[in-house]
């Protein structure tokens, strides 16, 4: 039987791929959307450190991410059980350092 946290966990990472598909759907609207991606080294590209993990430039984009991102995630639910923790400190990290060393 799946513990209660898990399952709460589970639901997380559906919501949060979820979100990813609704932000898509939003962005097909409003094009402007996509500003908040990540610009190298640049101080008005600093919120996209934050926003960058939401944005798709395409349907095939977002459909390539989704599978293996709902997998990964899946698989560090069941692994830690400081998962969430793990999941933003990576993604934070890794903006991070793309805004570092990114190309313009």
């Amino acid at each position: 039987m799946i513990h209660h946290e898990t399952k709460k966990k589970f639901m997380l990472v559906i919501s949060y791929v979820v979100c990813l598909w609704i932000v898509y759907g939003v962005s097909i609207f409003i094009p402007d959307i996509n500003q908040w991606g990540v610009i190298p080294r640049s101080t008005s590209g600093l919120p996209g450190i934050f926003a960058m993990h939401f944005l798709h430039g395409s349907l095939g984009h977002l459909m390539s991410n989704s599978v293996p991102l709902i997998i990964l995630l899946v698989l560090l639910v069941l692994a830690r059980h400081d998962a969430i923790r793990i999941a933003v400190v990576i993604a934070i990290v890794s903006a991070g350092l793309l805004w570092i060393v990114g190309r313009s």
